[in-house]
């Protein structure tokens, strides 16, 4: 898992602190540890355990790299504190920051994942820059360019923010349920330009166990496997159109649901994806494109 990967999972910014990184992992291990499922089925806890422990690898490749680029930190400042005033190799090379692309895996980085595809690697872009303020952005992109200053390179794109949620469940009158609650916003933790028609709009997700009938999304019925989300709009979202990848026990894309919503102010609205192939394990809000109407 690389250092981009493990913040998109923590919902970080891949330069966070340490206090960061401790603060949003114990957010998210409140709400994904087996042990707030007791009682539930063998599927609810499969997926409370695997989801626990990516946010658990999440935090230790972040707590890792913080050490390591502190580390990198110091001993550069010990070789620029010992070398003679006017002395120069002639040469200069930019550190090497891991995490970042390169051509060599760097070392520590953990097991490498498939590469991005190119609507992975837009999208990625546009989350980069929607967390950033103008400024800062401005600062990332003119890094990347000749004669910008060794070690201010813009970041390697980061993969989505994926809430696994495995199999769903298997509905019953008074069936319990995992239900992933997105709020639609127009920033994201605070921060980032104002949303505009048609922008893309990435937020925090969260799980909560709540008991669900089988007529809480039509699309469901009794007996199938089914993925169930809430989204909850604010006033500037009058629309959106959802898009929802369904993936096997090995994370390989099966197939894509797109979903378009009408809002009402201040109502809720339940969207259900049944499975279709006994192959498909995982399902992901992959997308939210959000306009004003």
């Amino acid at each position: 898992m690389t250092p981009e990967a493990a913040a998109a999972i923590l919902n970080v910014d891949v330069f966070a602190s340490k206090a960061e990184v401790e603060k949003a992992f114990k957010r998210g291990a409140r709400l994904s540890h087996p042990d707030r499922f007791a009682g539930g089925s063998p599927d609810q806890l499969k997926a409370a355990s695997v989801e626990f422990i990516r946010i658990a690898e999440a935090k230790a490749v972040l707590l890792d790299w913080i050490a390591e680029r502190a580390a990198r930190a110091a001993a550069a400042s010990q070789a620029a504190a010992s070398q003679p005033s006017g002395w120069s190799t002639g040469q200069a090379s930019a550190p090497s920051t891991p995490g970042w692309s390169s051509a060599e895996p760097s070392a520590g980085a953990g097991p490498s994942e498939r590469p991005l595809s190119f609507d992975e690697y837009l999208a990625a872009r546009e989350f980069m820059a929607w967390n950033q303020n103008p400024d800062s952005a401005t600062a990332t992109a003119t890094s990347s360019r000749p004669g910008a200053e060794p070690g201010a390179r813009e970041p390697a794109p980061i993969r989505r923010f994926r809430l696994w949620l495995a199999f769903g469940a298997t509905l019953g009158t008074g069936a319990v349920i995992l239900v992933a609650v997105m709020l639609v916003l127009a920033y994201v933790d605070g921060v980032g330009s104002e949303s505009h028609s048609g922008s893309d709009i990435y937020s925090r997700v969260v799980q909560k166990q709540v008991a669900a009938e089988v007529t809480t999304a039509s699309e469901c019925t009794e007996g199938s496997r089914c993925w169930v989300w809430e989204l909850t709009p604010q006033d500037d979202c009058a629309q959106a159109t959802l898009g929802i990848s369904l993936f096997s026990e090995s994370k390989d894309e099966l197939r894509s649901v797109t979903i378009f919503m009408q809002f009402t102010a201040g109502e809720s609205i339940i969207v259900a994806v049944p499975a279709e192939a006994d192959g498909e394990i995982y399902a992901s809000i992959q997308q939210m494109r959000c306009s004003t109407g």
